[in-house]
């Protein structure tokens, strides 16, 4: 489909000019069982799994996993109501997430295009596993209400740990 831009390039092409991000991850989706969201989509397409985690964001216990094949790579998300990732109003693609290696930099581009901080995990407090580990928390939401979905940059420097931490294959390339 073409836009005002005369049917230019993809959207992960628009937003890596500058040099500062690389091409689309992981696609967000917000489930409701997230048991259910991996049966349905190994048997629908083939989709492998890593581990599915339990994570703590401010007051908020969440489980995400990821596909191991990408990228981009899928991301699978059962939030609680209220939380950035609610998923009592229903399954939906919720996010598409770039790396970036000038967090501030791409943030003000965001901001410029007129696209609001959604959840800040740089400046607030950071992921803590369950157990009670910190984890690295370099990541920013931006609104992007005529796309209807959120805007993810996560800092490059967390890349290393992440493949680790998730189990999926060509993280860290």
């Amino acid at each position: 489909m073409s836009g005002e831009n005369g049917g230019g390039p993809l959207i992960s092409k628009q937003l890596v000019q500058g040099g500062s991000m690389e091409p689309i991850f992981q696609v967000g989706v917000i489930v409701e069982d997230i048991d259910a969201a991996m049966k349905e989509l190994s048997a629908a397409q083939g989709v492998r799994w890593g581990k599915v985690a339990d994570r703590q964001y401010k007051q908020w216990k969440f489980k995400r996993v990821f596909s191991t094949e990408g990228p981009p790579y899928i991301e699978l998300i059962q939030g609680p109501p209220g939380s950035p990732w609610d998923s009592s109003k229903g399954s939906r693609i919720d996010h598409l997430q770039w790396w970036t290696r000038d967090m501030q930099g791409d943030s003000k581009r965001m901001l410029a295009a007129g696209l609001p901080i959604d959840t800040d995990g740089v400046t607030e407090s950071p992921l803590t596993a369950l157990d009670g580990a910190k984890l690295p928390g370099i990541f920013r939401y931006f609104n992007a209400p005529a796309s209807g979905m959120r805007l993810e940059l996560i800092d490059e420097s967390v890349r290393p740990d992440y493949r680790k931490r998730w189990g999926i294959d060509g993280a860290d390339k």
